[in-house]
């Protein structure tokens, strides 16, 4: 989808206000002619009547009072179109921002090495807002095109020639705004990468705090910082200075020459009689209006080419995803009632029995890193174990299993049946999942858990139980209320791992996936975790657990290990078996390398 099309599309979706916001821009400028008009009968009047008769008078306070009552409405007008075209403006950001966000939660395989955090939070932050103020700022533009209009009109009637005369200059700076169209997306572009660049870095400062100290780091990543900055400084001057100074400058040049030629020309004409004092005057007040078009147009058509970076900036995120997904309708939320969170309901069919992998092959795009021909099955109730050296293809067999990464080969079979959409299909209540590093929000302990659920729809209790966290809300400050900081940094690691857990039994799940959920663990909580899993309460006890761990206690409580090396399956089977015909389960047991 092209840039015209993407924001008519944005237009369509809330035509009123945008309606409006042009209705009143209208009226806004229109009525900027009115003092003009009034000046021109002003000094007609006065020219051609010398004797201040109490007629004069009284014509003279009524156009005083005429000019004082238009300024008030014009006010009025004002505040209200800002309101609206701002309206408008969020309207349009917040769909860009929600459809590409809705992108990236549902995207099977979102490449974090190609966009880190701070990169899209600038895109989906600095470049959506630039098409939705571009969207506004049209409004305005095509607002002051008309007062302008009507100002030619007038004009035209009153004196053609230089009518004509007046609008070459102007009309010029369009043609000068495309010529240098090709510059200012690169600045554009320059600028938006030196933004997205400072941003990944303080994001990855943020989460390496500890990492900095500990390595005494801090004057390096200052000065690392501050040469990112000087780098942003340089492209942001660069865009500035183009925009502002060079392209300023030549828009009130083009004032500058019209307003000239309405001093040599105007002169001219007033000798010979053909042009008055009030012609004069109106010519005057009208060349504001006319001239803040031309310049309005010119900064127009070079948001545009903004826009078009922004629009580009944003595509690229969202491939291989088709750009019309970026605004396509739907509620943005902005005045209304946020939604409720919908219930996690039981789907129809029969509850769950067997989960069955066939040939199952993943490799990392441009490599033959991955897992390649992977069987296994699971049954109702069993405790499977994924076990294998670091690199083996553990966490990436349970991405592809999801659907989290997108796989090359194999077949998924739920009770028989062919999973044709891993990501949609294994979410809860049928599966439920912890990765390796769990993912907590600043927010209470309670909301971490509960990710929008009614707490008197959940047994948060037993959950908290489970999860062996029971003693750890007891012992904090709040309890449930406290909260957890950026990325849960008032918790220890074993407590983030535990309230992850916690937020998976909440969901009552048939599949719950832990991917190595025990690392921070000490020996006996991890004990405790995984007995009390087992032990789960007779309305859940259809749960199946797959998980992925090198811990004798999880090892010991498996009904069956899968051995992994190099991405293929090096065996299955019980603990016991494996440790009397594996080499490399034994070298696992016993930590070797």
């Amino acid at each position: 989808m092209n840039t015209g099309r993407m924001l008519g599309r944005l237009i369509c979706f809330t035509p009123g206000l945008y309606a409006l916001t042009l209705a009143l821009q209208i009226p806004r400028f229109v009525l900027m002619l009115a003092p003009g008009l009034i000046s021109k009968q002003l000094f007609d009047y006065f020219t051609s009547n010398a004797n201040h008769t109490p007629e004069a008078q009284r014509w003279f306070w009524f156009l005083l009072a005429l000019i004082i009552a238009i300024a008030v409405i014009r006010s009025a007008i004002v505040l209200s179109s800002i309101f609206v075209e701002n309206t408008a403006a969020l309207h349009s950001s917040a769909l860009l921002r929600k459809n590409l966000f809705q992108h990236l939660l549902r995207s099977p395989n979102p490449n974090p090495s190609r966009y880190s955090a701070g990169d899209l939070a600038t895109r989906l932050d600095q470049d959506a807002r630039v098409i939705s103020d571009y969207l506004r700022f049209s409004c305005f533009t095509m607002g002051t095109a008309v007062g302008a209009a009507t100002a030619v009109v007038i004009m035209f009637r009153i004196q053609p020639l230089l009518t004509v005369i007046l609008l070459v200059p102007l009309l010029a700076t369009g043609g000068i705004v495309q010529l240098a169209g090709v510059r200012i997306q690169k600045l554009s572009r320059q600028r938006r990468q030196t933004d997205s660049t400072v941003s990944t870095f303080l994001a990855e400062i943020f989460g390496a705090v500890q990492a900095v100290q500990v390595n005494d780091g801090e004057a390096h990543v200052v000065e690392q910082f501050r040469q990112l900055n000087r780098q942003r400084r340089q492209a942001a001057l660069s865009e500035n200075i183009f925009q502002e100074v060079v392209m300023g400058s030549v828009f009130d040049h083009m004032k500058v020459i019209a307003t000239g030629i309405i001093l040599l020309l105007a002169g001219q004409a007033m000798r010979n009689g053909s042009f008055s004092v009030g012609d004069f005057a109106l010519f005057i007040a009208f060349l504001m209006p006319v001239t803040d078009f031309s310049v309005q147009l010119g900064r127009n058509l070079a948001m545009y080419q903004q826009v078009k970076v922004s629009w580009e900036r944003l595509q690229q995120v969202a491939h291989p995803t088709p750009s019309a997904k970026l605004v396509q309708f739907g509620p943005v939320y902005l005045g209304e009632t946020l939604p409720e969170m919908p219930p996690i309901v039981k789907q129809a069919g029969a509850p769950f029995q067997q989960l069955k992998v066939c040939g199952l092959t993943y490799h990392y795009p441009n490599t033959h890193h991955g897992v390649e021909n992977v069987n296994l099955q699971l049954a109702r109730g069993s405790f499977t174990v994924i076990t294998g050296r670091i690199g083996a293809g553990k966490t990436t067999l349970l991405r592809a299993l999801l659907g989290l990464a997108p796989k090359l080969g194999g077949t998924i079979y739920w009770n028989g049946e062919i999973v044709t959409d891993p990501a949609t299909f294994f979410v809860p209540p049928r599966s439920a999942y912890t990765p390796q590093t769990p993912r907590l929000f600043s927010q209470t302990l309670q909301e971490n858990i509960l990710m929008g659920l009614p707490v008197d729809q959940v047994d948060l209790p037993t959950a908290l139980y489970q999860a062996v966290l029971t003693r750890d809300v007891m012992e904090l400050e709040e309890g449930l209320e406290t909260l957890v900081g950026p990325k849960g940094i008032k918790l220890s690691g074993g407590q983030i791992q535990r309230t992850a857990a916690a937020r998976m039994f909440v969901r009552e799940a048939e599949l719950l996936i832990f991917d190595d959920l025990s690392s921070a663990l000490d020996v006996e909580t991890e004990r405790q975790l995984w007995e009390r899993l087992a032990q789960r309460p007779q309305a859940n006890s259809s749960s199946t657990c797959l998980v992925v761990s090198h811990r004798h206690a999880a090892l010991r409580q498996a009904d069956q290990i899968i051995v992994l090396k190099d991405g293929k399956v090096d065996d299955v089977g019980t603990l016991d078996a494996l440790l009397g015909r594996c080499a490399e389960m034994q070298r696992l047991w016993q930590g070797t390398p």
